[in-house]
């Protein structure tokens, strides 16, 4: 009997923690989530001219917009995306790019692709912020354009939507996104052990 009691405050523990850690990075993460993306400006022309006819802030630099706004066109039109590159740690990434028409990206004022149309590239990036332009060009034919990050042992994929931000992110964001990283592996951890504690009650019941 004492041992069962122990096993069912066990698991109600483990539970508690995993709600309590779930709910706790939900909520950093939807305020986290409010504060990043990357500036993005679209023209109705090829070549970034007049006032631009979107001016806001998106999660990253994609093309999905075209199909938000049926006024958009898909020929002929110009995009930019801004801000900061927030890195957790220094690190070598392979930068994949591939466009249609042509895009350039700059990484702290540096040109990295000048008028790709598809390349990849390695690259050293220090532990910190940094700042990262896209500038993309579209004229005739089909609309497209990729940006993924390369990291050794890893497939690539689109920059984390969460290490984005359209300005230099403060001290404290810097903070709450360690926090967020942290409590995402930990959510991940304390549900496994709520899992296990369930499994092991349920076991005891059925001797």
């Amino acid at each position: 009997m004492l041992l069962s009691s122990s096993k069912r405050w066990w698991g109600a523990a483990c539970l508690a923690v995993a709600l309590a850690c779930t709910g706790a990075w939900l909520l950093l993460d939807q305020r986290l989530a409010e504060q990043t993306g990357l500036r993005r400006q679209v023209w109705l022309t090829g070549d970034f001219e007049g006032a631009p006819f979107i001016n806001d802030v998106s999660s990253g630099a994609t093309l999905d917009f075209l199909q938000d706004d049926p006024r958009l066109p898909r020929r002929f039109f110009s995009a930019r995306w801004e801000g900061s590159w927030y890195v957790p740690s220094s690190q070598f990434v392979i930068l994949h790019v591939e466009a249609d028409d042509y895009a350039d990206v700059w990484i702290d004022g540096e040109l990295r692709f000048g008028r790709s149309i598809a390349a990849a590239r390695g690259i050293r990036l220090d532990a910190g912020v940094h700042q990262l332009r896209i500038d993309f060009q579209q004229y005739g034919g089909t609309a497209h354009l990729s940006l993924r990050a390369e990291r050794v042992g890893a497939y690539p994929r689109p920059l984390q939507a969460e290490y984005l931000f359209p300005d230099a992110p403060a001290p404290g964001i810097v903070r709450l996104l360690t926090v967020t990283a942290w409590l995402r592996t930990t959510v991940a951890s304390t549900w496994a052990l709520a899992a296990l504690a369930a499994a092991f009650l349920v076991l005891g019941r059925q001797r």
